[in-house]
């Protein structure tokens, strides 16, 4: 599979005042997206079994679903941190 790259929005405004928007390749699962963001962006969270909920659709991601494999996610979606 190509890589490919999707522009989103990550919502962390249940445990922290951060919402980021970043480009990431779409060949990531949730738990490597969300443990290189905290890492980079220093934020104070420590990623375990993490979950995203997918706004605009109300879908839930688990830590090892890819973002590629959901139809829901595309550029310009908010993908809220519900559990990590």
């Amino acid at each position: 599979m190509n890589t490919e790259y999707i522009d989103i929005s990550l919502d962390f405004r249940k445990y922290i005042d951060k919402v980021v928007d970043i480009r990431v390749p779409n060949n990531m699962t949730v738990k490597e997206l969300l443990k290189i963001i905290v890492e980079s962006y220093g934020l104070p969270l420590e990623i375990k079994n993490p979950s995203i909920r997918v706004e605009n659709f109300n879908v839930i991601l688990t830590s090892f679903s890819f973002l590629y494999s959901s139809q829901y996610v595309r550029n310009g979606s908010l993908l809220v941190v519900e559990k990590l």
